[in-house]
C-alpha cells in the first residue's frame, strides 16, 4: 500500500509540473522529503505483487461490474472520475465512492493476507 501511495504522489507531482505552487507548497514538499523510503520486501517485489493480485481476485466478486470498472479505470488506468463515470454510467461522485469502497476492502483483504 505504501508503494501505491508513493507512486500516486509522484504521479500528482508530475501532473503539477509547470503549475504555480500553492501557498505552503515548500513546507509540504519538505515533509514529503522527510518520509523514509520503505524497506524493500525483496528485489523484484514479486511477492507483494502476487499478494495484491490475489487480494483483487478475492474481492472482485463482491462488487458490481461497473463499480469495479470505475475503480480500475481511475486507479490503474489513471482516468479522471468524470471520464471513468461517463464510460460506466456513473456520476463523478459515485466513481469516487466506488474507488473508496474498493480500496477500503482491498486494504482489509491485504491485511488479512499479510497476517497469514
Amino acid at each position: 500500500m505504501w508503494a501505491i501511495a508513493r507512486h500516486k504522489l509522484i504521479d500528482r507531482a508530475r501532473r503539477n509540473t509547470g503549475r504555480p505552487n500553492a501557498a505552503g507548497g515548500t513546507t509540504v514538499h519538505r515533509m514529503i522529503q522527510e518520509i523514509p523510503e520503505p524497506e524493500p520486501v525483496d528485489e523484484s517485489g514479486a511477492e507483494s505483487h502476487a499478494l495484491l493480485h490475489r487480494a483483487m481476485e478475492l474481492i472482485k466478486p463482491e462488487f458490481e461490474e461497473r463499480t469495479w470498472k470505475a475503480f480500475w479505470r481511475t486507479t490503474v488506468d489513471g482516468l479522471s472520475a468524470a471520464d471513468a463515470g461517463a464510460e460506466v454510467g456513473l456520476a463523478a461522485n459515485a466513481v469516487y465512492q466506488s474507488k473508496f469502497r474498493v480500496l477500503r476492502r482491498l486494504r482489509q483483504e491485504m491485511a488479512g493476507l499479510l497476517d497469514c
